[in-house]
């Protein structure tokens, strides 16, 4: 007998091309699996926050009431104005009239609407101001229409409260209103015992009830061609300044009845943005980025924090409008054609 060995029996060519592209497709798809993961990881790097709809339920008792502010046209009362006119005359010697056209140009620092042929005029009066010991900002403060007077009846949550008690007046970005809900003062400070104002529930008996009285024979000098009241609407831990975009201008006109609708928008960040730097989430949360107005970061916070920065290297001087002015640093009347030059720039 014979003996027979076994032996292997070599691979077809069809076998090794099967073998050949099973390999090659692994390592394709290994290198592509490895460049997709790369990717999404690179991406969630540079964005690691998203924003989604989290709930369309959101109750609205969790959502913080707005801040309020009530705001005359008229920035000069005429009957204060003429008070103290007669005041100065009686001190300078001047006559009434001439003290009369000299008040009208605190009106300039309000809407730097600076008219070059008055100059002398500005410079005369701010003269007189120092000399008598007048300050500026307290003569701006009692020439506006305080909140007893514009403010008739309060009514909050349908429970009537006297106007005094909820609100205040205090800067914005028109001068002197009387504000509801600010966290905010005009020195950029706040209570330390501050509590948020929550929605009670989203309708019109449980919002907020003014009668405003306006005075059109004490109209003195007013910002726009109308009368009437403007009711600003801001986040309460904001100051009320229009350029940064953050605020709502509502007119309300004279002899009307206004209902006004605030649809809000809440948003929220999870803890764990907060273990990604600054430089990656690109957002910050309220503590931790401090502001002139303290610890309570926003982005119109910031950006009215840029505009005194910028008025103050551009004239040496803050506009009494903003926070942060004080004696030292108040724009003057004789500042007003610095601010006007700057004025269409939106710089303050």
């Amino acid at each position: 007998m014979e003996n027979v060995e076994n032996q292997t029996p070599l691979p077809s060519s069809q076998s090794c091309f099967q073998v050949s592209f099973q390999r090659s497709l692994y390592i394709t798809l290994s290198i592509c699996t490895l460049v997709i993961v790369v990717t999404l990881y690179n991406e969630f790097l540079n964005n690691p926050t998203i924003t989604g709809l989290d709930d369309s339920t959101f109750p609205v008792t969790d959502v913080p009431f707005p801040g309020i502010s009530v705001c005359s046209i008229n920035k000069i009362s005429k009957r204060k104005a003429e008070k103290f006119a007669e005041l100065l005359a009686n001190l300078t010697g001047k006559s009434r009239s001439l003290m009369i056209n000299y008040i009208r140009q605190i009106g300039q620092l309000y809407d730097f609407d600076f008219i070059p042929s008055k100059v002398d005029d500005l410079l005369d009066f701010q003269k007189i101001l120092n000399n008598s010991g007048f300050k500026l900002i307290d003569v701006i403060k009692n020439l506006a229409i305080s909140c007893d007077e514009l403010l008739v009846t309060c009514s909050w949550k349908s429970v009537s409260v006297n106007c005094s008690e909820i609100f205040q007046m205090k800067l914005t970005h028109d001068g002197y209103c009387c504000i509801f809900n600010s966290w905010n003062s005009s020195l950029g400070t706040r209570s330390k015992n501050r509590k948020s104002v929550l929605t009670a529930s989203a309708d019109m008996k449980n919002g907020l009830h003014l009668v405003v009285k306006n005075q059109l024979d004490d109209y003195f000098y007013s910002i726009i061609s109308s009368v009437g009241i403007i009711i600003q609407i801001f986040d309460s831990i904001n100051y009320p300044d229009k350029t940064s975009g953050s605020m709502k201008e509502i007119l309300i006109e004279n002899g009307t009845e206004s209902f006004i609708e605030v649809n809000p928008t809440t948003y929220q960040a999870v803890q764990d943005v907060k273990d990604y730097p600054v430089e990656k989430r690109d957002c910050l949360f309220r503590r931790e980025s401090p502001t002139v107005f303290g610890n309570m970061y926003s982005l119109s916070n910031c950006i009215v924090g840029c505009k005194i920065e910028s008025a103050l290297a551009l004239c040496q001087c803050i506009p009494f409008k903003m926070p942060l002015s004080n004696e030292s640093t108040i724009c003057t009347l004789e500042d007003v054609p610095c601010l006007h030059r700057y004025r269409g720039t939106q710089m303050f």
